[in-house]
């Protein structure tokens, strides 16, 4: 089969049987085909340039300190007075809540509960902390939880907790606490 060369790019294509790719440059500019280096990987672009990329990404972010010890008697929830508003930027956004803090119980074999409050209603994922030696003893606690606001409306992220029957529950004893929220589109 012969073909005839012209000087018209589009028919030589059409004759050749090649697309419209086949007269566009290498490159990461507008109309520009990528190509990938002698590795199989990608040139470096700027992220902002990628469209339809359907994961995840952070949309925003606090984070707080506080100090102070906290103690509770309560046998049942009751607010530790730690809060955060967070308002989300997106209806559709997931926050990713995280409280970290050192805590103990004044009895052996004791425990306390932690979690999450969010807008009033307390969450179901609990954190507890039980104490199974001398009295006092101090240990890591750390708690994390997700909510799904449906709206961009003020979110009041807060932690609840309470103490088994005859002990005194201790929160943020000998060091400062830490919450962080994250707002993540996923």
């Amino acid at each position: 089969m012969a073909f005839v060369i012209t000087g018209d790019a589009a028919t030589n294509r059409t004759n050749l049987g090649l697309g419209t790719a086949a007269t566009l440059d290498v490159g990461t500019s507008a109309n520009n085909i990528v190509q990938l280096d002698g590795s199989g990987n990608l040139p470096a672009i700027d992220g902002s340039a990628l469209t339809g990329v359907s994961a995840g990404k952070v949309l925003k972010a606090q984070f707080e300190n506080g100090s102070g010890t906290l103690t509770t008697t309560s046998t049942s929830w009751t607010a530790t007075g730690i809060s955060k508003s967070f308002t989300p930027t997106s209806s559709t956004s997931t926050l990713i809540c995280t409280f970290m803090a050192t805590g103990g119980n004044n009895g052996a074999n004791a425990r306390s509960y932690l979690r999450f409050n969010f807008n009033g209603t307390g969450s179901s994922k609990v954190k507890t902390h039980e104490i199974t030696g001398a009295n006092s003893v101090e240990s890591h606690w750390s708690i994390m939880d997700t909510f799904q606001p449906g709206s961009t409306s003020p979110v009041t992220v807060a932690l609840d907790w309470w103490a088994q029957s005859g002990t005194t529950g201790y929160l943020n004893t000998n060091s400062s606490w830490t919450m962080l929220i994250l707002e993540v589109e996923i």
